[in-house]
C-alpha cells in the first residue's frame, strides 16, 4: 500500500483517480472507508470527536481489502483537527500497523488550499490556519517516514506525485 497524505482539499482523491487511470491501481479513501463502516456521512466540518476510534475502524476496513489486494493507494491524513478544532497528530503506531510501503505527501499554497475548502464545503479557514495544518501534517509525515524507513516523497505537482507513484509500485510491487 501507497498512502497518500495531505490536508484537507490538496487534492488527493484527484491524484488519485489519475494513478488509477494511468496505473490500474484501486485507491481508497480513508474517510469514506471509516463512514461505510460506521454507516455514517463523511464529516464535512473536517472535525472528528475520537479519532482513536477512527483509525480502529480503518485498520479493520482495510484488513478486509488486504484479503483480496497488496498493491493500492490508500489517501488520508497524519493529522487530523478533533472535536475541538485542534490539530492532533494521527498515531505512529497506527502507520506501524498499515504499513506503507512508501509516502506521497501532496501540498499546495494556503490560498489553493482556502479556495477549494471554501467552494466545496463552506469551510472558511485562515490561510495562517491552513498553514499551519500543512506543515505539521508534513513534519509527522516525516517522522513517520523515518520510523517505519520507507521513502517519502512531498509534492505539489500532480505529475511528479504520479511518477513517485509508478516508480514505487515498480519497486514494491514490479508492476
Amino acid at each position: 500500500m501507497i498512502f497518500v497524505g495531505g490536508v484537507h482539499g490538496v487534492g488527493k482523491s484527484f491524484l488519485c483517480s489519475l494513478a488509477r487511470k494511468r496505473y490500474g491501481i484501486n485507491a481508497y479513501s480513508s474517510g469514506v472507508l471509516i463512514a461505510a463502516y460506521k454507516k455514517d456521512e463523511y464529516l464535512s466540518d473536517k472535525k472528528v470527536d475520537d479519532i482513536s476510534h477512527n483509525q480502529n475502524i480503518l485498520k479493520l476496513a482495510l484488513q478486509e481489502i488486504e484479503k483480496t489486494e497488496k498493491n493500492f493507494l490508500l489517501d488520508g491524513h497524519f493529522c487530523l483537527y478533533n472535536k475541538f478544532g485542534k490539530i492532533e497528530e494521527i498515531a505512529s503506531a497506527v502507520f506501524k500497523e498499515l504499513k506503507p510501503k512508501a509516502i506521497l505527501i501532496l501540498i499546495a499554497p494556503s490560498s489553493v488550499l482556502y479556495e477549494r475548502l471554501s467552494s466545496r464545503d463552506g469551510i472558511i479557514y485562515s490561510l495562517e490556519e491552513l498553514g499551519n495544518f500543512q506543515e505539521h501534517e508534513i513534519q509527522h509525515a516525516k517522522q513517520i517516514a523515518s520510523n517505519l524507513g520507507v521513502p517519502i516523497e512531498i509534492q505539489s505537482d500532480m505529475e511528479k506525485g504520479l511518477a513517485f507513484i509508478g516508480s514505487q509500485l515498480e519497486v514494491e510491487f514490479g508492476l
